[in-house]
């Protein structure tokens, strides 16, 4: 529990809400702001491979050639794995990162299943499959 300085055991009192953001977030975001950047859209661009050739126009140069950076596409093209750390990234902001759960027996052992139960759970996993369903609990 935090304390103020003067009394000990008491409530804490002064400094920042909960969720303000600190001084350097601040000025960081604030600077972002001036330049007009959005992180999150540079990201989608990145993403989805439509980042905009910076060089040429619509993939030309001003003399009319074809820009040698981009191609002539008028966008660049980002390395798949760039791409996918980018999507990996957007994601923990649409969905929340699973944790791994351990699943054990009794004390900690192995699961066991009877020959029955367990030709059960394949069948049913069987027509799921053929079906197209997501595999449920079974």
């Amino acid at each position: 529990m935090a304390t103020s300085g003067n009394k000990p055991g008491g409530a804490k009192t002064g400094g920042r809400l909960k969720g303000t953001p600190n001084k350097l977030t601040q000025e960081v975001q604030h600077r972002l702001a001036e330049l007009g950047c959005d992180p999150i859209a540079g990201m989608a661009r990145i993403a989805e491979d439509v980042t905009p050739c910076l060089v040429c126009t619509h993939g030309l140069l001003e003399d009319g050639r074809v820009c040698g950076q981009c191609q002539g596409t008028g966008k660049l093209q980002s390395p798949p794995e760039l791409r996918g750390r980018m999507y990996a990234e957007l994601a923990q902001y649409v969905a929340p990162k699973r944790k791994a759960i351990e699943v054990s027996g009794p004390d900690g052992g192995a699961i066991e299943l009877s020959p029955a139960r367990r030709e059960q759970i394949l069948q049913r996993a069987a027509l799921m499959l053929e079906e197209g369903q997501p595999a449920e609990d079974a």
